[in-house]
């Protein structure tokens, strides 16, 4: 029996396996042709590939088979192009490999994890009943594991607060990746995608990421509302009525000019992180451009689901609703001895 032979169609040097006597059907790994191995007394297994002549017509002609799927055992119950081994399995389409040569087809979008701002575009229109809509259909699925989240995230902030002088640096290096939790789980949702609990911690995932954003974003937050934050503070540390009136005029356009400036670089920047694997300059760069012509409606639905966080806190018991105001500082320090009648 011959160690090698040469497929009569190709004219690939294969390797014959011990185990192939000699006019046993085999399958050329390259071109697909099943042909009888030759016998010892047979050519030669390295002669060449004889010469089409003029009466045989043309091979280009002639069709020829298409190549045979190849299953993961083949690559060692059949023989192999001389100096390699077949790939295990044919490439579906769409898959792709990984670099390293393993060959192992993976999900091409979550290898990648990075798409950037490639495609992005502000052609959409702001409809809320369309919003409501989308959450309509899909509150019911992510409403309670949530909730639990939301619970863990307070416990957590709560604990943070027992720590002495470091409380404060732990949430504001931790909540950034703890808030984006909930956006995860949303785009997981709308998505179509699978998800479990575990991915409510899929910010930490990106958690340099997510501190330097918020870094940058508060940074421009708090040069647009440098202005406002004076007014109030003369607003308060004055007696006189007008000055206080004057400096309330003055705070006004500039909060809402730091507002303004939120909506423009916070709507989308914690989604472009997760779902495109933006950096932080990078998100906020898109959130500009995703919110360009949306200013001042996304503004509008911004203040909108405000005054529903409002109209929760007025609904609370007048004790508790007091002891909130008191914790957010809406209540001075000098009334919170008791809540106020009309409270």
């Amino acid at each position: 029996m011959p160690e090698t032979t040469r497929c009569p169609e190709c004219g690939s040097l294969l390797r014959v396996p011990a185990q192939f006597s000699a006019g046993a059907e085999v399958k050329c790994p390259k071109c697909g042709l099943q042909f009888p191995l030759p016998r010892p007394d047979a050519a030669p297994a390295d002669s060449p590939r004889p010469k089409e002549t003029e009466h045989e017509g043309d091979y280009s002609d002639r069709p020829r088979p298409a190549p045979a799927r190849r299953e993961d055992d083949e690559a060692e119950g059949e023989y192999a192009e001389e100096g390699r081994l077949p790939r295990p399995g044919r490439r579906a389409r769409g898959d792709a490999y990984d670099e390293d040569g393993d060959d192992e087809p993976y999900d091409r979008d979550e290898r990648r994890g990075r798409v950037g701002l490639a495609g992005l575009s502000n052609d959409y229109a702001i409809d809320l009943k369309e919003w409501f809509r989308y959450a309509k259909a899909h509150w019911g699925a992510v409403i309670g594991p949530m909730i639990g989240y939301w619970f863990i995230v307070q416990s957590l902030s709560l604990g943070a607060q027992f720590v002495p002088l470091a409380g404060g640096c732990l949430q504001a290096l931790f909540g950034p990746a703890l808030q984006a939790g909930y956006t995860a789980v949303a785009l997981a949702q709308l998505k179509g995608r699978p998800w479990t609990f575990g991915d409510f911690f899929a910010g930490f995932r990106q958690f340099g990421t997510f501190f330097v954003y918020t870094v940058i974003a508060g940074v421009y937050m708090a040069l647009a509302a440098a202005p406002a934050a004076a007014a109030i503070l003369v607003a308060i540390n004055t007696t006189d009525g007008d000055t206080r009136v004057a400096a309330a005029v003055l705070a006004a356009p500039f909060s809402m000019t730091a507002f303004y400036l939120w909506v423009r670089i916070g709507t989308f920047g914690v989604p472009l992180i997760l779902d495109r694997g933006c950096g932080a300059t990078e998100a906020i760069k898109g959130s500009w451009t995703l919110t360009r012509g949306h200013g001042w409606g996304l503004l509008g639905v911004w203040s909108f689901f405000l005054l529903i966080n409002l109209g929760g806190l007025l609904l609370l018991p007048r004790q508790t609703h007091f002891n909130c105001l008191k914790t957010q500082g809406v209540v001075p320090s000098t009334e919170c001895s008791s809540p106020p009648a009309s409270v």
